[in-house]
């Protein structure tokens, strides 16, 4: 069957947003529906806002996704959803990657096209048992940035449970119910009217790469290499510190480390910790107590040699 055969039985979304927030997972919780429940075909693209790996790449794979997918669904998308992950705040990241989802589609692209899928549902779930809220009153709540998307896309938003088989019909009804709000595709008209914010999206990204070539902040649980090895050397060089007046004090700060470790771990995974870029001050403190080892050691050393 021609891809634009296949095409024609489905409604079309395109998923945005940053790497992370579960675009995989919306694919994938889709295609676990049969058609008889959903003709909803979701089609990723590569993460837009990161700041981990080359931004201008990330930007011209979305471009090229996008022209090859328009051709093969003849008429366009009928949706475009920004993907974000509930329990996450709304950063300036966040903030970037909405910018960008406008210079490549056009600058009202969420009033007329856009859907927004929140991800981690069930911990949303969590937080309602509590006091009870529903997720249209929480939306409703919140202020500022997200407060002014929410209100631009018209609160055409969906809470997604991926772990959840049991209310996945639901979701994927909730998205077509989005869907046919928008009611109108974009379609490639619509994209080429966008190429001057594309062009301007790239030429500023290629200006970034030639300015801060190095520098690079890496989210949402993609932990930066430099800031844990920081973390153990603080952790190891005081151990190595301590263990040298007692095994017990040593033996200790070990299990410290290891639950440090354990907690930074846990933290990132559940969205609650952000590891950025390499703390200076760590470092510092890690070469300062580098140093005094050296100095007690070789004091100690001179000490044996003269008592000798």
């Amino acid at each position: 069957m021609p891809k634009t055969d296949y095409y024609a039985n489905k409604k079309i979304i395109l998923l945005v947003g940053r790497e992370g927030n579960g675009k995989r997972s919306v694919v994938k919780s889709l295609k676990s529906i049969s058609d008889e429940y959903n003709d909803i075909e979701a089609i990723s693209t590569q993460g837009v806002g990161d700041c981990k790996g080359d931004r201008q790449e990330n930007i011209l794979a979305v471009i090229n996704r996008v022209q090859a997918t328009i051709q093969n669904t003849a008429e366009g998308f009928d949706a475009i959803v920004l993907v974000l992950k509930y329990g996450v705040r709304f950063t300036k990241q966040e903030k970037d990657a909405v910018e960008m989802v406008k210079l490549m589609f056009g600058d009202h692209v969420f009033r007329s096209h856009v859907a927004i899928i929140m991800t981690y549902g069930d911990l949303f779930e969590t937080d309602s048992d509590e006091d009870g809220t529903s997720f249209e009153s929480w939306c409703r709540e919140q202020t500022g940035d997200i407060q002014r998307l929410f209100d631009e896309v018209n609160h055409r938003i969906v809470l997604m449970d991926n772990k959840s088989r049991e209310k996945q019909i639901t979701q994927a009804r909730n998205i077509q119910r989005c869907v046919q709000l928008i009611g109108k595709k974009y379609t490639t008209e619509d994209f080429r009217n966008a190429e001057e914010g594309q062009r301007i999206l790239i030429a500023r990204e290629n200006a970034e790469n030639k300015t801060e070539p190095k520098d690079r902040t890496v989210f949402n649980g993609d932990i930066n290499g430099n800031v844990v090895l920081s973390f153990l050397t603080m952790w190891i060089c005081l151990m190595l510190f301590i263990i040298s007046y007692s095994t017990i004090l040593g033996l200790v700060w070990l299990a410290l480390l290891l639950l440090g470790i354990l907690f930074v771990n846990l933290q990132v995974r559940k969205g609650l910790m952000v590891i950025g870029r390499p703390n200076k001050y760590v470092a510092g403190i890690s070469v300062i107590v580098c140093i005094l080892y050296v100095i007690k050691t070789t004091t100690k050393s001179m000490y044996n040699l003269e008592a000798t």
